[in-house]
């Protein structure tokens, strides 16, 4: 690839509005009663996303009054575009902002408030537009519960999720012109869930089209719900996993991912499909991963980073 080319880097998958409470303590009396009984029951679980529907079910409350008695009234500490289809792409324009480089997201939002709000934050850092589209459909939202003292002071987060629109978004709406990027990046798919059952052929394209493809992971409860004695799927089978150049998961949803009962042998689940190369996050703890011969990358039959 010539230096001097320019390079386009098509980003899909979640794109939402972000609604943070900070120094919610998750062992105060006023949330005990949210937090979850049973694997994949609806209720709230430290480190793990639910869907509002599913939560609403769970407590059999109405979500405004069920949020109000969780953090004791008090408004939202921030608001904030999120989603790791959107968040990694701003920093990558960020950091290349001076380069032949051109960053494109593909995905959805709803004609109200929040969608404008994505809309105003994408043109103040001089993002494409065009390809992101707002339906009639509510925009894509997730409220963050955040309770810094939690595991001993390491911190964690619950994520309370609305797909609302993310669930019109297609395959057939990304179009020829993604397929025409050098990078290709999927990101949070599990949260628009027509793309991301439809990554083994959207993958398979990607290659054959000549893109780097990348794929970032978030915690898929919709899988999770339906078989939650199931590994989770990456698209309609595991052939996905060879058309990726390098995935981005954390422990829990490696585990999820390979259904594998320890992260030596999930790597090796992904190691064995032909996964180019992998990084896996875990909280506090040190990254691990590892890049295969002939991936992009220089062969690392083992990678251990601290975290800093």
């Amino acid at each position: 690839m010539s230096i001097n080319k320019k390079i386009t880097i098509s980003v899909t998958g979640c794109c939402l509005v972000d609604r943070l409470y900070n120094n919610i303590s998750f062992t105060d009396p006023s949330i005990s009663r949210y937090i979850s009984k049973n694997r994949a029951d609806g209720g709230l679980n430290p480190g793990h996303l639910v869907f509002k529907e599913e939560f609403e079910k769970f407590c059999n409350e109405d979500f405004s009054q069920a949020l109000k008695n969780i953090t004791k009234g008090k408004k939202y500490d921030k608001i904030n575009i999120g989603g790791p289809g959107i968040v990694p792409m701003i920093h990558v324009r960020q950091l290349l902002h001076a380069t032949n480089t051109e960053c494109c997201f593909y995905g959805i939002g709803g004609n109200d408030d929040d969608g404008k709000f994505i809309i105003s934050i994408m043109e103040k850092l001089n993002l494409s537009m065009e390809n992101y589209h707002l339906s009639e459909n509510i925009t894509p939202s997730t409220i963050v519960l955040s309770d810094p003292e939690y595991d001993k002071g390491h911190g964690e987060r619950i994520f309370i999720n609305t797909i609302g629109a993310a669930w019109d978004y297609s395959p057939e709406k990304l179009g020829d012109s993604f397929f025409s990027s050098e990078i290709v990046v999927f990101g949070g798919t599990a949260l628009v869930p027509s793309i991301h059952d439809n990554l083994t052929e959207l993958l398979k394209t990607a290659k054959s089209k000549g893109c780097i493809t990348i794929v970032n992971t978030v915690y898929d409860f919709r899988n999770e719900k339906l078989n939650p004695s199931k590994k989770w799927p990456l698209g309609k089978d595991d052939s996905s996993y060879k058309n990726i150049d390098l995935l981005m998961t954390d422990y829990e949803e490696a585990l999820r991912l390979s259904g594998k009962k320890s992260l030596d042998d999930a790597l090796n689940f992904f190691r064995e499909l032909g996964t180019g190369a992998v990084i896996v996050t875990n909280g506090p703890n040190e990254l691990r991963g590892f890049a295969i011969k002939g991936s992009l990358f220089k062969e690392e039959k083992n990678i251990n980073l601290p975290v800093s």
